[in-house]
Parts: C-alpha cells; structure tokens; sequence
C-alpha cells in the first residue's frame, strides 16, 4: 500500500505513519512525503480555510504519486467568542476519489499570540515574537508548548488522522 503525505514537516509525516499504523497496522506500507502548496492563506483563521487546505495538499499529492491514499494536514485557528484556538484540519483521499475528514482536539490560543496574529502574522511568527521559540510547527506545535507536552502537535494531527482516514475503512 502507498500512502502519499502532501507535506515535508517531519511532525506531519510522523503523525501520518502513526495513524495509519493503528487503523490498519504497519506491513508493507510505503509513505511518500511530497511537498505541496495548500492554496489557501498562510494562517488559516477558520474551520472552512483550514479544511480547504488540507483537502488541497491530499489532492495535490494524490495526484502527483497515484497513492492508495493520500492525506493533507492544514494548520489553523478558529474564533469561539473572544478567543481563538489552534487546531489541525485532516483531510484523507483514497485512489476512488473517496474523501474523508477531521479535526484535532484544539488548544487556546496564547492572549500574547493572538495579538500578533491579529497583527498579520501567521501562528508560528507569533510564537517566535511571544515566546521566543522559531518554527514551532516543526516541533512541539502550540499545543505542546500549552500542554507541557502532554497534546503535542504530532498527537494532534494523528488524531485528526485517524478521524478522517476512520470514515474511509
């Protein structure tokens, strides 16, 4: 089985193989990793944004390596009253053009952060100018740096995963 990954970021590909591997084990399971472009804004700020991207980064790849299933994950925030919150949009596609989603379990965004968003700038600039801390989305994520690592953005986007890709089997 190929497994197609519309994005580089070692923590997007490492939550992939994870999800994959606990719905439908870890035999025989090559995953390819291409780079691709979301098509939508560089800090999604709503549900809809972030689904869009990352439908568009699993079409993208599916159809760059004609894999059995492809899956894009997009990062973004969404508004709940006056607060924002971080989350991760899962999209999964299989070779039928059948297409499955979900989200991950979503943290508040830092009031500090928030404000520079607000600003313009997309969350892992944000991070860097409230917390000091460079591409974080490559690491922790903002879920780990608020859950002391217990929600990491890894965990996350497996989650988002695994709902997306459960509708599928």
């Amino acid at each position: 089985m190929k497994v197609a990954i519309g994005s580089k970021n070692p923590t997007k590909i490492e939550a992939v193989k994870q999800a994959f591997g606990l719905l439908l084990g870890q035999e025989d399971v090559e995953y390819i990793a291409v780079a691709t472009e979301s098509g939508v804004s560089e800090q999604p700020m709503d549900d809809e944004t972030s689904l869009e991207g990352a439908r568009n980064r699993a079409q993208k790849a599916l159809d760059l390596t004609k894999s059995d299933y492809a899956v894009g994950l997009e990062g973004g925030q969404s508004r709940v009253g006056d607060n924002w919150y971080t989350g991760t949009a899962a999209c999964v596609i299989n070779a039928k053009g059948e297409e499955g989603s979900g989200f991950s379990p979503r943290v508040m965004t830092p009031t500090t952060a928030q404000q520079h968003i607000a600003e313009g700038k997309n969350l892992s600039d944000a991070i860097s100018a409230s917390h000091g801390i460079r591409d974080i989305g490559k690491k922790e994520g903002l879920s780990g740096l608020v859950t002391k690592g217990v929600i990491t953005r890894v965990s996350s986007s497996r989650e988002a995963t695994v709902a997306a890709l459960a509708v599928l089997l």
